[in-house]
C-alpha cells in the first residue's frame, strides 16, 4: 500500500535525520543544505518538503530517491528553533506541515518552491508554524472521526489552507543564522544565502482506498459523466 509507505518513510526520515554537528557542507560538497526557523509551539510539529517537477507540478518522491526532506521543530518553551537538513541539489516545494505523522495539512492549491545547487545552503528565513497548527487543529476538531487515524496513514486535510509563511531573511536574519551555523555545525564552511522561493501548486490524487492523498498518489483522470 503506497500510502502506508509514504507514511512510513516520512516517520523514518525524521527519526534518521542527522543532527547539525554530523552535517558538513562545504563548497566542495556534492549534497546542499537547507535552513529554517520557526516558532517552538507546545506540541512537535514537522515541515514537510519534497523535490519537485515545476514543469509538470508534481512531487517527485520515488521510494528511495531521497525526495522527502523534514524538518521537524520540537515543542517546547516559546521561543525560536534552527532546523538544519542535509539534501540532494534539485528544486524543492514546501509540501505540508503534520502532526505525529497522524494528520496534516496539505499547501497542494498555494505553496513555494526554490532550487539549491551543490554545495549551498539556502536559508528559507523564518517559517510561520503557528497557522498552519491552528488550521490542522480546527480540522481535526471538525472531523472527529479523523482523530483515530492509524499509523500507517497520514489524513491530510487539503481545502482551504492557508499558503505556508516565510518571512525572507535580511541582513540580520542571515548573520544570526550564520552564527548559529558556527555554533551548531562547525562542519559546514559555506555562508548561508536567502532562499528565493517563487509561488507555485502541486497536484493531488488519491490513495488505493479512493481517500484524497497530498502529491498525487495513484493519480488519475476524472471520470467523464455519464451521458443523460
Amino acid at each position: 500500500m503506497r500510502a502506508a509507505l509514504v507514511a512510513l518513510l516520512i516517520a523514518t526520515s525524521a527519526l534518521a535525520a542527522p543532527k547539525p554537528s554530523k552535517i558538513a557542507i562545504t563548497p566542495a560538497s556534492a549534497d546542499a543544505a537547507v535552513l529554517v526557523r520557526a516558532p517552538r509551539l507546545p506540541v512537535t510539529y514537522t515541515l514537510g518538503i519534497s523535490r519537485f517537477d515545476p514543469v509538470a507540478q508534481n512531487l517527485l518522491t520515488g521510494t528511495f530517491s531521497g525526495g522527502w526532506v523534514n524538518m521537524v521543530i520540537d515543542g517546547g518553551a516559546p521561543g525560536q528553533s534552527y532546523v538544519l537538513r542535509k539534501l540532494k541539489p534539485g528544486t524543492y516545494v514546501v509540501r505540508d506541515v503534520s502532526q505525529q505523522e497522524y494528520w496534516a495539512v496539505c499547501f497542494g492549491d498555494a505553496t513555494r518552491q526554490f532550487s539549491v545547487g551543490p554545495g549551498q545552503l539556502l536559508f528559507l528565513g523564518d517559517f510561520d508554524g503557528a497557522t498552519p497548527i491552528a488550521e490542522l487543529h480546527a480540522n481535526v476538531r471538525a472531523n472527529p472521526g479523523h482523530g483515530s487515524a492509524k499509523q500507517d496513514t497520514i489524513h491530510h486535510y487539503l481545502d482551504k489552507v492557508t499558503p505556508p509563511r516565510l518571512a525572507e531573511p535580511d541582513a540580520v536574519a542571515l548573520a544570526e543564522a550564520a552564527a548559529w551555523l558556527k555554533a551548531e555545525s562547525p562542519g559546514t564552511t559555506v555562508t548561508p544565502v536567502a532562499a528565493t522561493l517563487t509561488p507555485t501548486k502541486f497536484g493531488t490524487g488519491v490513495t488505493l482506498f479512493g481517500q484524497r492523498a497530498c502529491g498525487g498518489y495513484f493519480k488519475k483522470k476524472v471520470a467523464e459523466a455519464p451521458a443523460q
